[in-house]
C-alpha cells in the first residue's frame, strides 16, 4: 500500500516477536543465553516492523541483519557447547560468521541460505549432545522447536512462491503467519535451553 504503512499484515504480525520477547523476559530461570534470546527476539520485532511499515532498504537491512545475528548466535552457542570453546573463541567465530553472512546477503541478496544453514548446524549439534548424554537439555522440547520452525518454513515457502500472497488482503497472508509461527519456534527453542537449568 502507499503511505506510511506499506504492508499491514506483515507489520501487525510482528507482535509475535514482542510476545516471545516478553515471555523470555518474564522467565525466572537463570539461562546462560537469556540476554541473547531476549534482545535478538526484541530486535526482530523492531527491525521487521520497521521494514514492513516503511518498505525501505534500511528497514530490510535491519530486519535481515537481526535474523542473521539470531541464526549465527544459535549456531555459535551450539558449537561452543559441543567443542567446549572459551567464550572469546566463540565471539570470534560469531563475528566472522556474521560478517560472511552479511557479505553473502550483499552479493546475492539472499539471507535464507545462511540463516537456514546456521539453524540446522545448531540443531544437529544440540541433538548430538543429547545422544552423547552431555547436559540436561530436553530433547522433546528441542524437537518441538524444530517442528514448529519447519511449519513456519512451509508458510514462508507459500509466501515466496506467491501461493498465499494476496495483495488485496491486508490482514493475513503466508508471510504474516510465518512471523507468528517462527516467533513461537524461537520461544520454544529458548524453553529447550531453559530445560537444562
Amino acid at each position: 500500500m502507499c503511505g506510511w504503512l506499506q504492508q499491514p499484515a506483515n507489520t501487525w504480525s510482528n507482535i509475535g516477536y514482542l510476545i516471545a520477547a516478553l515471555l523470555i523476559l518474564r522467565s525466572r530461570q537463570k539461562v546462560h543465553e537469556k540476554s541473547f534470546f531476549l534482545w535478538t527476539t526484541f530486535g526482530l520485532f523492531l527491525g521487521s516492523s520497521f521494514f514492513h511499515m516503511s518498505g525501505t532498504n534500511v528497514g530490510k537491512l535491519l530486519d535481515v541483519g537481526v535474523m542473521l545475528v539470531l541464526s549465527m548466535g544459535i549456531c555459535s552457542l551450539a558449537i561452543e557447547r559441543y567443542f567446549r570453546w572459551e567464550r572469546k573463541k566463540t565471539l570470534t567465530f560469531f563475528g566472522v560468521g556474521l560478517f560472511l553472512s552479511l557479505l553473502f546477503l550483499a552479493i546475492f541478496d539472499v539471507a535464507n541460505i545462511p540463516f537456514s544453514f546456521q539453524i540446522i548446524v545448531g540443531a544437529v549439534l544440540e541433538f548430538q549432545m543429547i545422544r552423547e548424554k552431555r547436559g540436561k537439555l530436553d530433547g522433546n522440547i528441542l524437537s518441538l522447536a524444530i517442528f514448529i520452525e519447519f511449519i513456519a518454513g512451509i508458510f514462508l515457502l507459500l509466501d515466496i512462491t506467491r501461493t498465499w500472497c494476496n495483495p488485496e488482503n491486508h490482514f493475513i497472508n503466508g508471510h504474516a503467519v510465518w512471523h507468528l509461527v517462527s516467533a513461537a519456534a524461537i520461544y520454544t527453542l529458548y524453553c529447550a535451553r531453559k530445560s537444562e537449568t
